[in-house]
């Protein structure tokens, strides 16, 4: 979608009005076909139609080039009219026409990101990844070229990427799980494979006029000195052999059929490994009916289309990043004209002169450290250096790290994007607090792995932008069984980039603090604090305050008692109790005090967490509350409140911005015929469960909405956000009367209808406008789930195509927990003891500002306004507007 408001931000505002109307150049690079301008180059039309005859060389420059990228006939340059014009026009104007081939092309590799910016390397990610998971066409290019493509090329990526997974998850249980899984779908994928994929490649092949038949591997590709088995990888040869009855004698007695069945399947195999590896350590099953579309494609998509495979959750970045290793195309081109730009007459000559013949210009190796030179932004100088001689550049890096200790940062990082932003606000401000150091401890689970998605934020910065760098210490809690709910793989040496240099011999032995903030249970440490065992269990017990500052040691934990991070049990009250005794203040920061995200502070926030939280909040709006999670009070009030006012927001901007395309008009009609079984589904699977599950010591029952709450003190309907209840209104044609004689199961039967409707449609629409069809079938498995996974979870929602993250910033606006503890935190460092007594007073009490103001207390301190001034709004109950506004 064209949306003005990013183009303004990009400062591309005026583009619109800005057509091409030609130039004078010492260099054209063309790495896109030119259709669309006139091919009339004697008598131009106005432009932009007629621009590419306004193309001229600029006075003065020598070594004019022009370069396309990619040979006469490819993509970028059609063997038409218009194509084979405008190169006859640019060499009679006095520009030598060349062509970037194969020769300069260069690899995508995993080092070239540390130079990108974060969207660009999702983008690489996403890419390298489509074409991993994607097959090419059965109908696509020929028999020759299909097999090629899946027994060497691909097989090699994928074999490449699944062998680093393995080699990492080995033995764990939900690998162990996993592939039992496969064991048990083995015979129906390859069934799948064979009545879907194989079997209309050889359709395509009999009706191609080059058809090279189901021949024996054995024998010579027709037209060719080869055979077709030594086109195979030797890994795919090897795969074949240990999965099949063939041996390396009958090899290659097999028909070419077969042993494309049995590569093609041996890739899925290791693929759908990893899908179903990413649901157990998420908590859920995978799901073979979910990979039917993938397997079998559907009315408008073939076989084996990677927009069909089902989206993987959690931090997958670095099994991408195992896959990448295709051709780079257009940078190649990008490449060869800045070395022409930086070039004298003479070395641009002679380029010129290698590319005509479609030599290399110089070594792979030369080549892959150019881009690498060029993208660390080296300069001219270097370019050229890499291209007309031998240069070799080593760059050094060293970190540093401060021990000095005031507050101690407890967290269970990992698994929501707030615990990265809690960590962001706290590194922003420690610049302007001179005397302040941190110790950051990782709890629960694999502290270590706790730590890799802050060192991937840290790693998408250069090292002079990371705040507070040298002032904070990494150090690890005790390990216990909780995993985390996102797949991330470990890397140490990404740990070390980003200064945690010596992480897993870094274990915390306790300490002396002014402030400890809460921000994990505390599972794993020793209930002993008297006598606290050696090691980081007893490290609890050997914490002691600090006067420094200004002499309130405070102990401050996220959530009230009795929420996730302090359980009503043994451990946690006694914890308090011994820390009350040491001299420490305690405060809980509850929910009457948190603040909630906003795009307003992305700004300031590194785009790496930026789009972690996109991530979150968008698995928030499509994942709704099990039904068999917590009681009916909460499940309706979330449905059909909470929740539904976050999808309504998102729905609305969505709908607006789009009511006049042609997808969004398609995907209003394809919904109206899916309500019916949407709705009978989420009563079915969904409400009826819920029904069944009201059965705690505070059972509510299923009575008409206008009644009261079972123990509160309003009634059922009074729950319902206005939005839910116009929706509601208007679908089922009622009056305000008929809703109020409804009962709570029937309403919330409506509003999960009404909000899952919202959401399919935004589906529906990414998938027309990708020119494909919504498959009903994923629609009914996220709604109905499984024996395994809930219904409406948000690892059934199907995936969307495109670039949704406009569209994700609009659900943003779920509480951020332990942010807002480190907000109140930094401020309290900067208060005097009586200002302290006072703000930990209205902590207690109440809210301290209304949402709206405290929302905007934090959108400051992410932008880095001084926190004496935010601890004002704090004591005085309200916001003084800023400079700006």
């Amino acid at each position: 979608m064209a949306d003005a408001q990013e183009l303004l931000s990009a400062g591309l505002a005026t583009l619109i009005n800005k057509p091409f109307r030609g130039g004078e150049y010492d260099v054209v690079l063309q790495i896109s076909p030119i259709s669309g301008f006139s091919s009339d180059f004697d008598n131009p039309q106005p432009p932009p139609l007629g621009a590419l005859a306004h193309v001229l060389p600029r006075p003065g420059a020598r070594g004019l080039s022009y370069i396309v990228v990619g040979g006469e006939g490819a993509t970028n340059f059609p063997r038409d009219e218009l194509h084979t014009g405008f190169k006859k026009y640019m060499e009679r104007i006095g520009f030598t026409a060349v062509h970037v081939e194969k020769a300069n092309y260069l690899n995508w590799e995993k080092a070239m990101f540390d130079t990108f910016p974060p969207k660009l390397t999702e983008l690489v990610l996403d890419d390298e990844w489509n074409k991993a998971v994607g097959r090419i066409p059965p109908m696509v290019a020929n028999l020759f070229v299909r097999f090629r493509v899946n027994t060497l090329v691909n097989y090699e990526v994928v074999d490449r990427a699944f062998a680093a997974f393995e080699e990492d998850l080995r033995g764990t249980p939900d690998y162990v799980r996993a592939t039992k899984w496969w064991i048990s779908v083995e015979k129906k994928v390859l069934q799948s494979i064979r009545d879907g994929y194989i079997k209309r490649s050889r359709e395509a092949d009999s009706k191609s006029k080059d058809s090279f038949g189901n021949v024996l591997v054995s024998e010579k590709v027709k037209g060719m000195k080869m055979s077709w088995e030594s086109i195979c990888s030797r890994v795919c040869v090897r795969d074949i052999l240990a999965s099949t009855d063939i041996t390396e004698t009958t090899f290659s007695k097999q028909n070419l059929d077969d042993i494309l069945c049995y590569a093609v399947t041996s890739m899925t195999s290791k693929l759908l490994r990893i899908y179903a590896f990413n649901r157990y350590v998420s908590g859920r099953d995978p799901d073979i009916a979910q990979l039917e579309p993938y397997l079998l494609g559907t009315k408008d998509t073939s076989a084996m289309d990677f927009r069909n495979f089902p989206e993987l959750h959690g931090d997958i970045s670095a099994i991408q990043k195992e896959v990448v290793g295709n051709p780079m195309y257009d940078p190649a081109g990008m490449l060869v004209g800045l070395a022409l730009m930086s070039a004298t007459e003479e070395q641009a000559s002679r380029v010129n002169n290698k590319l005509l013949l479609a030599e290399s210009l110089i070594s792979p190796e030369a080549r892959t450290q150019a881009m690498k030179d060029a993208y660390a932004g080296l300069g001219e100088s270097a370019l050229v250096d890499v291209f007309f001689a031998d240069k070799e550049e080593k760059i050094t890096r060293a970190a540093t790290l401060s021990t000095e200790v005031r507050l101690l940062f407890i967290t269970d990082a990992g698994d929501e994007a707030d615990n990265e932003a809690a960590l962001w606000l706290l590194s922003t401000h420690l610049n302007a607090l001179e005397e302040l150091r941190v110790d950051v401890v990782f709890a629960t689970g694999n502290p270590a792995l706790r730590a890799m998605r802050w060192a991937k934020i840290l790693n998408s910065l250069k090292k002079e932008d990371i705040p507070g760098a040298e002032k904070i210490r990494y150090l690890l809690g005790p390990e216990t069984k909780r995993e985390m709910r996102y797949y991330t793989k470990y890397n140490p040496a990404d740990l070390k980039a980003a200064g945690m240099v010596d992480l897993e011999d870094s274990i915390w032995d306790g300490g002396k603090y002014a402030i400890i903030i809460q921000a994990s249970p505390l599972e794993g440490f020793s209930e002993n604090l008297t006598s606290p065992p050696a090691g980081p269990e007893g490290s609890l017990g050997r914490l002691q305050p600090s006067f420094a500052g200004n002499g309130s040691p405070l102990y401050i934990v996220v959530g009230e008692e009795g929420t996730t991070n302090f359980p009503k049990d043994k451990l946690h009250k006694k914890f308090k109790d011994h820390i009350l005794q040491k001299g420490f203040k305690a405060c809980h920061v509850g929910s009457n005090n948190y603040m909630h995200w906003t795009t307003d502070f992305f700004a300031n926030m590194p785009a790496t967490l930026m789009k972690e939280a996109l991530q979150d909040e968008w698995k928030k709006a499509v994942g709704r509350i099990p039904p068999d999670m917590s009681n009916v009070f909460i499940r309706f009030k979330v449905n059909s409140n909470v929740n539904y006012v976050v999808v309504e927001h998102a729905y609305a901007s969505f709908a607006e911005s789009r009511k006049d395309d042609g997808s969004f008009k398609k995907a209003m009609s394809w919904w109206l015929e899916l309500r019916p079984a949407i709705k009978q589904a989420v009563m079915e699977n969904y409400v009826k469960v819920s029904r069944a599950h009201d059965v705690s010591k505070d059972k509510f029952g299923n009575p008409k909405i206008k009644e009261m709450v079972k123990g509160q003190q309003c009634t059922w309907r009074s729950l319902m956000a206005d939005e839910c209840v116009q929706d509601i209104k208007s679908a089922a044609s009622l009056t305000d009367t008929a809703l109020e004689v409804l009962t709570v199961d029937e309403v919330m039967s409506l509003a999960l209808t009404e909000i899952t409707g919202k959401l399919l449609r935004i589906y529906a629409f990414s998938a027309f406008d990708a020119g494909v069809t919504p498959n009903p079938a994923q629609c009914r498995g996220y709604v109905s789930g499984s024996t395994t996974n809930p219904p409406l979870d948000f690892y059934q929602f199907p995936r969307l195509l495109g670039d949704v993250s406009v569209l994700k910033k609009e659900v943003v606006g779920n509480p951020m927990y332990d942010t807002s503890a480190v907000l109140f935190a930094l401020c309290l460092i900067t208060a005097t003891s009586d200002q302290v007594d006072t703000l930990l007073s209205k902590v207690t009490e109440g809210s301290v500002l209304a949402k709206a103001e405290r929302d905007e207390v934090l959108v400051r301190a992410f932008r880095g306004e001084a926190l004496a001034g935010l601890l004002t709004s704090f004591l005085e109950g309200k916001v003084t507007p800023s400079k700006s506004g």
